[in-house]
């Protein structure tokens, strides 16, 4: 059978990608994910620019922008935008949700280094390939950009530029969205996602290795420590705190932790639904997939405070679900397909 060819990538004149050569079929579900997922973070990483505060444009180029925008977003989402910049500004944000001091996470991992672990379905060994890697400080941008970022990470760099975003200790609402001095905040924001918590995770169940529980313990613990509630740039984003809080649960509950709850856990899940649910109503004015991460994230960790005791909190699922339904259903089509449309800001 001949070898498949890879997706082309943009090219740097912006030439647009071709298509998959061969039917939709012929490829395995987590092959089509990770090229599609490779595809779109290298548009991101190649498209937005690496310094300045934002693309330099005509200013009849930003009224184009701005005019058209605002047609597609329609008059209710835009006073949504405005209220939220507004809010930005004066400071209400950092009222209704101020800085908060980081309560240790205590995930009482000692008790599961010794036990005999079940066994678990998802036995594909490649991935403790990926969790040493990561074990020498060496992480995957966007699937496919490696780069060294310490042990525990850095939490505040941009490994691109080699630069330090310099505003850690402001509250999220007081920093800009766009800065010369950091470049382009979502690389920063990608090691904050978490998304190497599954990772040790898995690599733990399937090998019994103490080594990767021990790191996923380290590593989140020293997130927590550095970005507490409120605190610094990986706060900036709502979907970006969902995606952070869904993966640590799901991680946790991979590891055989879900039971051993301290009050610091609490408190992280607490911090994270009560980011996500305080702008909401902005999330559902960029009518993207904001919404469904949002919807998503508050609804899992709605459920997962109700039933640790936090009854109050069920509120929050509440809040998750009837976003969910409202914001995502509508937008699903026939064929399961999710259109997306690009934010104005976030």
């Amino acid at each position: 059978m001949a070898a498949r060819e890879p997706l082309s990538r943009v090219s740097s004149a912006g030439r647009a990608p071709e298509r998959f050569s061969g039917g939709w079929g012929s490829r395995s579900l987590k092959e089509l994910s990770g090229r599609l997922r490779w595809h779109n973070d290298e548009t991101i990483v190649r498209s937005c620019p690496r310094a300045g505060s934002q693309p330099d444009l005509h200013p009849v180029q930003w009224l184009i922008i701005y005019l058209s925008t605002g047609l597609r977003l329609g008059v209710v989402n835009v006073a949504r935008v405005v209220i939220h910049r507004a809010c930005k500004r004066a400071g209400i944000y950092r009222w209704l949700l101020p800085p908060r001091k980081a309560v240790p996470l205590e995930l009482r991992v000692d008790s599961l280094r010794d036990a005999a672990q079940p066994p678990v379905p998802w036995s594909d060994r490649s991935v403790l390939t990926e969790a040493d890697e990561l074990l020498t400080g060496r992480a995957n941008y966007f699937s496919v950009h490696a780069h060294d970022i310490g042990n525990p990470p850095n939490w505040f760099l941009n490994p691109f530029q080699n630069k330090r975003h310099p505003q850690p200790a402001l509250h999220w609402s007081e920093i800009a969205d766009f800065s010369a001095d950091v470049g382009d905040i979502k690389v920063v924001w990608e090691i904050s996602r978490f998304s190497w918590a599954p990772v040790f995770a898995r690599a733990w169940r399937i090998s019994g290795d103490a080594r990767y529980l021990s790191a996923m313990q380290l590593w989140m613990q020293d997130w927590w420590r550095c970005n507490p509630p409120n605190t610094g740039p990986n706060w900036m984003c709502g979907q970006e705190t969902s995606i952070r809080l869904i993966n640590a649960l799901l991680a946790l509950r991979m590891a055989g932790l879900e039971k051993n709850v301290g009050s610091g856990l609490v408190a992280f899940v607490e911090a994270h639904c009560r980011r996500v649910d305080l702008t909401t109503f902005y999330t559902v004015a960029q009518d993207n997939n904001h919404a469904t991460s949002e919807a998503a994230g508050l609804f899992v960790g709605g459920t997962w405070l109700a039933r640790h005791g936090e009854g109050e909190l069920s509120v929050l699922r509440k809040h998750g679900g009837d976003m969910w339904g409202r914001h995502h259903s509508p937008k699903i089509f026939i064929l399961g397909r999710l259109p997306q449309r690009d934010g104005w800001a976030r």
